[in-house]
């Protein structure tokens, strides 16, 4: 059962960042409760804890709608190129009025007001609180969950914003003078929010993550992820400024070495970012959402999403925005497998006999099958493609059912492929979905970790270190394993003798990307940009030219309604790489024009909204 948290409508005044009237800020509303008149007790400031958590669901904060189009793991299929929402962030042709610039702002800074409220209200309750030492501990911790919320929200800001010169907020801010806060240094935000991180895991309980509501190891992770994000790498191989990787390592030392988490093992009918793997033993950080609607809740703030439609296609109820860039699509299906783990083989449902998973690999009804493909579990788990043919897709073959921009793949993460047939059939009308979206899983504590035991790829005394952390994560999905015979007797290991340059391609080009697409916040854009590559990337991938082998897929239908089984044609393709042979208006290329219109100082960060320099007196133009 889904461990939510409950969403407490707070009877208090949240003054709007945006639009705010003057008599409304200096005129006493004789309907507004203060903080001192509402927060009574304990109760009524877990209360207001709840709204914090509450704004992490606002749908502009991590926006899978908009996110993929800044970085190079999702694109917008060919009709939303050009056009608004996601196409202007693609084509970088945002400015500081667009929706998404100021949307973040705004669900961020309002997710500060609402932690300083907290914290204000913390402090006036201490003297009734600490008499008894069950207060005092529950005190204690809604302190540290307010402080990582109000530092987590500083982060983002600092991460997104101008180069990280954004806005500090360590109080509840009510007349003009209080909001018109100037400016701060990239240097003063980070030590702002690395000390409400630092506070925030002295106060909180050493616990997993299991219910909803963070502990002292999602503070230090976060922490610790500051530090390995403190500069940009100049050529992301290890010329790194004043990146601090020996204070990331001991932040992230305190989740590896505890004993709370373990990578957790795929599992038949979707176990992957779907709503049946929510909260589990790898689980560090998810924003919670379940399909109900709850009277009271906003529209901006209701207690589901709708990403599931945005990636799942036509056919299931959707409204695709957004699919596997080609080359992502291409390295899944390079990726080796290990021919030694039997999860790699299915039995085949008709000849009985033994196969590698994929498509059906056999030739019948005098039909060959010239499309054989090996499909390993991190790509089934996480992307669907028409060569899959062993996992379901919203209860049938992707090849039999794909439809439109998508028929050569997309994404499994976040749909809800795994308990329906179609999306619609989980609301009424619209597409709510209930999957929650995974901000941090160990599997991205492993991968941060072993980038600092290589030090960014300048180090190679830590290359053996860090392929013990990659390797786990891999044989997790049954691949390949790299270097030398490792800690996984029995495995299949490529005996590459890596060096740590060697590995860094790795980390940027595989397995990052393969295993983290589309979770965090903002994670591949940020990875990109503090490698010092987001816009030779483009440039990289702006070269390649791809193009679908046939205009028809023929798939196995075991089952159909006549009851006889054989070939079908479906309007699905097999994504190649390189020119068509035969027809060269069939030749795609992807990202030509983020790297033609990509500019660093423009578009690395955005820039402050003009929803706030525009009313803020420090901040100007």
């Amino acid at each position: 059962m889904k461990k939510n948290i409950k969403i407490a409508c707070l009877v208090m005044a949240i003054i709007s960042f945006y639009g705010c009237a003057d008599d409304f800020l200096t005129e006493a509303n004789p309907n507004q409760l203060t903080l001192s008149q509402f927060f009574q007790n304990l109760d009524d400031v877990e209360s207001g804890v709840y709204s914090i958590y509450n704004q992490l669901r606002h749908p502009e904060l991590v926006n899978l709608r908009i996110d993929p189009a800044r970085g190079d793991v999702g694109i917008p299929i060919p009709p939303k190129r050009e056009v608004a929402p996601s196409g202007i962030y693609y084509q970088r042709t945002y400015n500081s009025g667009d929706s998404d610039v100021k949307g973040k702002w705004g669900a961020m800074y309002r997710g500060i007001f609402r932690a300083n409220q907290v914290l204000e209200a913390l402090d006036n309750l201490t003297p009734d609180t600490l008499n008894n030492e069950a207060n005092a501990e529950r005190w204690r911790t809604l302190k540290g969950e307010a402080l990582f919320l109000r530092g987590l929200f500083h982060y983002w800001a600092y991460l997104t914003y101008n180069e990280g010169s954004v806005v500090i907020f360590d109080f509840p801010p009510i007349s003009d003078a209080d909001f018109n806060q100037p400016l701060r240094s990239p240097d003063e935000v980070r030590n702002f929010f690395r000390n409400d991180f630092k506070e925030a895991i002295r106060l909180l309980p050493v616990a997993p993550f299991r219910n909803g509501r963070v502990s002292s190891d999602v503070a230090a992770t976060y922490l610790g992820q500051s530090y390995l994000f403190e500069a940009a790498y100049t050529d992301a191989r290890g010329n790194i400024g004043d990146v601090n990787y020996d204070s990331a390592m001991t932040q992230f030392e305190q989740v590896i070495n505890g004993g709370r988490y373990r990578l957790v093992q795929y599992q038949p009918g979707g176990s992957l970012c779907t709503t049946l793997d929510e909260h589990n033993e790898e689980s560090i950080l998810e924003i919670n959402y379940d399909n109900s609607f709850k009277q009271g809740e906003s529209s901006v703030n209701n207690n589901t999403s709708t990403w599931a439609a945005l990636f799942s296609t036509g056919g299931y109820g959707a409204f695709t925005t957004a699919v596997p860039a080609n080359w992502l699509i291409t390295e899944f299906k390079n990726d080796p497998i290990d021919p030694n783990d039997p999860r790699n083989y299915v039995v085949d449902q008709l000849s009985g006999l033994t196969r590698l998973r994929g498509n059906d690999g056999f030739s019948r009804d005098n039909v060959s099958a010239d499309h054989i493909a090996v499909v390993n579990l991190r790509l089934s788990h996480s992307i669907v493609i028409p060569e899959d043919e062993d996992t379901p897709y919203y209860q049938d073959k992707f090849a039999a059912r794909a439809l439109g921009f998508s028929r050569s793949g997309t994404f499994r993460k976040f749909n809800n492929w795994d308990i329906t047939d179609n999306e619609l059939n989980q609301s009424t009308g619209v597409q709510w979905s209930g999957v929650n979206h995974r901000l941090m899983r160990l599997a991205d504590v492993y991968l941060m970790y072993a980038e600092c035991l290589i030090k960014g790829g300048s180090d190679d005394f830590g290359v053996e270190d860090a392929l013990v952390y990659i390797n786990r994560i891999r044989q997790r999905s049954a691949l390949q394993l790299m270097g030398p015979v490792g800690e996984f007797a029995g495995a299949t290991y490529d005996g590459v003798a890596y060096s740590a340059d060697d590995l860094m391609e790795h980390l940027i080009k595989v397995e990052r990307p393969m295993e983290l697409c589309l979770e965090g916040y903002l994670q591949r854009q940020i990875d990109l940009r503090r490698w010092g590559i987001i816009k030779s990337r483009f440039e990289e991938l702006s070269q390649i030219e791809y193009y679908g082998n046939t205009p028809n897929y023929n798939y196995y239908d075991a089952d159909p309604e006549d009851n006889e089984p054989g070939y079908f044609i479906s309007n699905n393709t097999i994504i190649q790489v390189g020119a068509h042979p035969t027809d060269p208006n069939l030749t795609q290329t992807e990202y030509s024009v983020p790297a033609r219109n990509h500019i660093e100082s423009i578009h690395n960060y955005y820039p402050i909204p003009v929803s706030e320099s525009g009313l803020n007196s420090n901040l100007g133009n």
